[in-house]
């Protein structure tokens, strides 16, 4: 369940036209890498968070090392939590 407050927090970012039209390209896209640039870290684990939520299916999110991921997967899993409920 997403708390009232944190809805109303992401919902602007949930409904902006870039993630909406990267949200179209990513259904429309054939099975193969789609990559995220120019966001900062924060951004790109809530974008792979609602993008996760919105298509409903598994994604893979590759970092360049592992620590990278390890400092990626709290946030990731946060993010994801609060949206999804899971």
């Amino acid at each position: 369940m997403i708390l009232p407050f944190v809805e109303q927090a992401i919902r602007p970012l949930e409904e902006s036209p870039s993630l909406q039209a990267t949200l179209r390209a990513l259904e429309r896209a054939a099975p193969g890498e789609v990559t995220l640039a120019g966001l900062t870290d924060t951004a790109k684990v809530l974008a792979t968070a609602l993008t996760a939520r919105a298509l409903g299916r598994p994604l893979f999110f590759v970092t360049a090392t592992n620590r990278r991921a390890e400092q990626l997967l709290e946030p990731l899993r946060f993010f994801y939590e609060v949206l999804t409920g899971r």
